[in-house]
């Protein structure tokens, strides 16, 4: 069974192939570009358990992308990344925020 930390850290490197460099963790703070994306874990899902023991562990979690680029590619792009590497996922919302200007998609994962 893999760690909770090693899974955190597999998710973590998996971002790395989107197509942006600004990825926080938790919180961005700080100047950002016209684009990033925050991601969190938020507990377990449906782990799988052998004799009353954890066999696997399936962490759930949220990721953000705040663009101000219309149709950004940047969200295809972490779609296609989780589809293609297994990762089930939701849309819960888009919304575009007045007071920032920035256009706020949010997911669901699991991992």
């Amino acid at each position: 069974m893999k760690s909770l930390n090693s899974k955190l850290k597999e998710f973590a490197e998996l971002l790395q192939y989107t197509s942006t460099n600004e990825i926080y963790h938790y919180d961005a703070t700080g100047d950002k570009g016209d684009r990033y994306i925050v991601w969190q874990e938020e507990g377990e899902s449906d782990s799988l358990f052998l004799d009353n023991q954890h066999d696997e562990i399936v962490i759930k979690g949220s990721l953000d992308i705040y663009t101000k680029v219309e149709f950004d590619d940047l969200v295809d792009g972490v779609i296609d990344l989780f589809r293609v590497n297994g990762v089930p996922f939701n849309i819960i919302n888009i919304e575009y925020e007045t007071n920032s200007n920035y256009i706020h998609y949010s997911f669901d994962w699991e991992y």
